[in-house]
């Protein structure tokens, strides 16, 4: 496993089912297969361990001009949007965990920082600040070189109105109940924040850099044959699958150093070019 991408396991409190998972503090085992990660948090981890561990990282990187991506992964139902948002997504109670990510005021850094929230719902882009009714939502034009033409971007300068845009947009997110969670997302969220920062000796500019972060929190992967879902439900859960698969497919070509990676496979992964290759650190938080 390469340094500039990690990847995490949070395991919630096991049923009897699930007593062949045995947990170690790098490890997990299933039956008896083994799996190496950098970290396994048990059913006692809270939020704010998880985010020392796995976030702070990515974000003081993201400060320093390195782009930064945390995934949330794992099947429907296992608690990846409150692992990435905390206890109380629709009362309104966002965790407070990632305050950090915008910068401390400094003299001689002057800091701009633009916040973009995108779904990505059968493999189509939606931006969800743009401000219209969610009935009306239409896909965003198309994907050139990691940006999406057409979207909303906002000036953030605190941690609240960050957190502001980040309410308002899940409120428009797809979500449905199916077999296995009574409020499945159905598409995968993306809240992209850039930063360009300025280094200044109070007259003369020195130099200018910029980055990315995005926190992502995927759609839940699901087994058709555990679901019953059918029609449109089904419909999402294979593209959801799929672009997954495709997601996988392209962390390995990094971790393997490929020359060719395939991020024109899909949306999500064309969306995150930039923040996966060169200038990259990348959390990726398994969710069971």
């Amino acid at each position: 496993m390469i340094e500039n991408v990690n990847v995490f396991a949070r395991v919630r409190p096991l049923s009897g089912e699930e007593s062949c998972l045995q947990i170690e503090l790098s490890r997990i085992k299933v039956n008896d297969k083994a799996y190496d990660l950098n970290y396994v948090f048990d059913e006692s981890a809270s939020q704010e361990d998880v985010f020392d561990i796995v976030g702070r990282p990515i974000i003081d990187g993201f400060i320093e001009g390195i782009n930064g991506t945390i995934f949330a992964y794992g099947q429907t139902g296992s608690g990846k949007t409150y692992t990435m948002l905390g206890p109380d997504i629709n009362g309104v109670e966002i965790n407070k965990t990632t305050d950090g990510i915008i910068p401390r005021a400094d003299p001689f850094f002057k800091f701009s920082m633009k916040c973009t929230f995108l779904e990505i719902y059968n493999d189509e882009i939606y931006d969800l600040l743009r401000n219209e009714d969610i009935s009306l939502k239409k896909p965003a034009i198309r994907v050139c070189a990691g940006d999406v033409e057409n979207v909303e971007e906002k000036k953030v300068t605190s941690y609240s109105e960050c957190m502001e845009l980040l309410k308002r947009g899940i409120k428009k997110r797809k979500n449905a109940e199916t077999a296995m969670n009574r409020e499945s997302s159905r598409s995968h969220a993306i809240l992209m924040l850039s930063l360009v920062t300025t280094e200044t000796n109070g007259v003369n500019i020195h130099h200018i850099r910029t980055s990315k972060l995005n926190l992502v929190d995927l759609g839940g992967s699901e087994s058709h044959k555990h679901t019953n879902n059918s029609g449109i439900r089904q419909q999402e859960g294979s593209k959801i699958n799929q672009s997954l698969s495709f997601l996988v497919k392209v962390i390995g070509q990094i971790i393997d150093r490929n020359p060719h990676v395939s991020f024109r496979d899909s949306k999500l992964t064309l969306l995150l070019r930039e923040s996966l290759s060169g200038n990259a650190k990348t959390a990726i938080l398994y969710q069971h």
